[in-house]
């Protein structure tokens, strides 16, 4: 992701406090590895975890609510998985 990608992005998260944005910036801009963020800011791997998952989420601009499926299916069904998408962002 380029700066101004996150940029973009991070004015959506008005809730994240700057640390977590920081945080998050160094492994998505600056190609940090989760773990040494998370050592160098004391916080878990899994609050690395959960802050790149939020910003990842305003990146593809769920909508709440939404639940993420992973599912390994034939190219015919993924495709039918994929217009559901498309018709349900259609909606909003």
């Amino acid at each position: 992701m380029t700066p101004d990608e996150f940029d973009a992005i991070a004015v959506k998260l008005t809730r994240m406090d700057p640390d977590s944005l920081e945080m998050a910036k160094a492994v998505l801009v600056h190609g940090r590895q989760q773990k040494d963020v998370a050592s160098d800011y004391g916080v878990t791997k899994q609050r690395m975890s959960s802050i790149i998952r939020r910003v990842e989420t305003a990146r593809a601009e769920v909508p709440l609510g939404w639940i993420k499926v992973e599912a390994w299916l034939p190219p015919a069904a993924a495709a039918e998985v994929q217009e559901i998408e498309k018709r349900e962002r259609a909606k909003i």
